[in-house]
């Protein structure tokens, strides 16, 4: 006969409260975890093991380098190469920084004293799949070299979506660029990836999905036609706010469409920079 004791009576409060914090958090996609993950759940969808994701620059030439090595240094074997194709950088284009299908558009202009340095923003469909993405590194803050290449390497992977490996700054550095930090030189160097940013790499895209939402290799870079898709820098169209992530650092914000797309907008606040 099934006696029910203290601990099975523990096991049960203990799985109670995790459930309250999965239904709790509207987030919990979103939200930085410990070492243990920090994969988000989203992801491209892809019809193939390997994939190819196209970096549109609309960057002025002293960006260039940064986007070089992001690339670069998320461009991993067997599973996930990057193709930096360039875009127009003309200012209206690198202002509005209009989302391409497909794509991941990185760009560059002074966007004022807004109080953010930098954004990722991530469009998904109503299968939470992304879309399309775009990177803004706002020079109306000053950029040293290595600040630039390790914001640059980071907004990048959330638009793959990965997030924070750790938040908390006056740490040893983890060696990168997903990992908190104000000393991203190091040591160790904060500018390019872990082992443990190729095997959350691995976790996100561990399976193959029935369509693809990448861009072809041939296809045109051309932003979509619609109104919706162009990514106002004002604050009040990121939609509702969510928690701040990397230990304040960074706030979450996301604004749904009709259509069952969504839109979720990484800010980095300068003020903590």
């Amino acid at each position: 006969m099934f006696r029910f004791t203290n601990f099975h009576r523990w096991l049960l409060y203990a799985g109670f409260a995790v459930a309250l914090v999965l239904v709790a958090s509207p987030f919990k996609g979103y939200v930085d975890v410990a070492l243990a993950s920090h994969a988000g759940q989203y992801h491209w969808a892809r019809q193939n093991p390997s994939f190819t994701l196209k970096l549109v620059s609309k960057l002025t030439g002293n960006w260039n380098p940064s986007l070089d090595l992001a690339s670069a240094a998320w461009t991993t074997t067997g599973k996930l190469d990057t193709v930096i194709v360039s875009g127009p950088a003309d200012p209206t284009s690198r202002f509005l920084c209009a989302p391409v299908p497909g794509t991941t558009v990185v760009c560059n202009y002074t966007y004022g004293l807004t109080g953010w340095s930098g954004r990722a923003d991530v469009w998904s469909d109503s299968r939470g799949h992304i879309t399309r993405a775009t990177v803004k590194m706002n020079d109306s803050y000053s950029w040293g070299v290595g600040k630039m290449q390790y914001r640059m390497c980071q907004q990048v992977g959330r638009t793959l979506g990965l997030s924070y490996q750790d938040t908390t700054s006056t740490n040893t550095n983890f060696g990168s660029c997903m990992d908190k930090t104000k000393r991203p030189f190091g040591p160790p160097s904060n500018l390019g990836l872990n082992a443990h940013d190729h095997m959350q790499l691995n976790l996100v895209y561990r399976h193959t999905d029935a369509y693809t939402t990448l861009a072809k290799e041939t296809s045109a870079v051309k932003p979509s036609s619609s109104l919706e898709d162009i990514d106002s820098n004002q604050p009040d169209q990121w939609g509702r706010r969510g928690r701040s992530v990397g230990g304040g650092q960074t706030e979450v914000y996301e604004r749904y469409f009709g259509n069952g797309e969504r839109v979720v907008t990484f800010v980095i606040l300068a003020k903590q920079e």
